[in-house]
């Protein structure tokens, strides 16, 4: 977020201090044990700014889901490109993945498949995408038009941590569609 905010406009407008204590506060206010939560960022001018924290209960997708396996489509929307949106700025543009569920109708799927402007596999509609293929956890790289979001650098440092070979890659529907089996998690 902090690098977001200097690459769209400048820092952000409360310490990192600050805004952890309003992270804690609003969980501890919602009463929710698990939540998810939303920082958004906005700016009045150049000097003044606000942060404000939205809070909405947690629901874990179906445990069957991870047994079976989803149903994914590839979105006919495409992900922005570079000359759009610099996709190293995380920004509230919904709005792209909206059309995509609108466009699918009654097809079913759990998760759309986004690609890029260059028809490389960029991203879920809300999540990040790994495959393994040969014994290795692939993910499409940023040139895809991702963003190096906090769950990919998790993922990123555990599979290191455990000595899992990865790779960021241009990945292709083809190599999604063959790997030996993908993870899905939410962003």
């Amino acid at each position: 977020m902090e690098e977001s905010c200097r690459a769209a406009l400048d820092a952000l407008p409360i310490g990192k201090s600050e805004l952890g204590r309003r992270l804690t506060r609003s969980l501890a206010e919602s009463g929710l044990a698990e939540a998810v939560l939303r920082v958004s960022v906005s700016w009045e001018d150049e000097k003044k700014g606000s942060a404000i924290v939205m809070v909405r209960e947690f629901k874990p997708r179906d445990p069957e889901l991870y047994r079976k396996g989803i149903e994914l489509r590839t979105a006919v929307m495409r992900r922005w490109g570079f000359r759009a949106q610099d996709p190293k700025i995380k920004a509230s543009q919904f709005m792209n993945g909206v059309l995509a569920f609108l466009d699918k109708g009654d097809a079913p799927a759990d998760e759309l498949l986004f690609l890029g402007q260059n028809g490389v596999v960029a991203e879920g509609s809300i999540s990040n995408i790994f495959i393994v293929r040969e014994k290795r956890l692939l993910t499409p790289d940023t040139a895809s038009g991702i963003l190096r979001g906090v769950t990919r650098g998790l993922v990123t440092e555990l599979a290191q941590k455990r000595k899992i070979p990865f790779v960021e890659t241009l990945l292709t529907r083809h190599e999604i569609y063959n790997a030996n089996f993908f993870v899905k998690h939410q962003n």
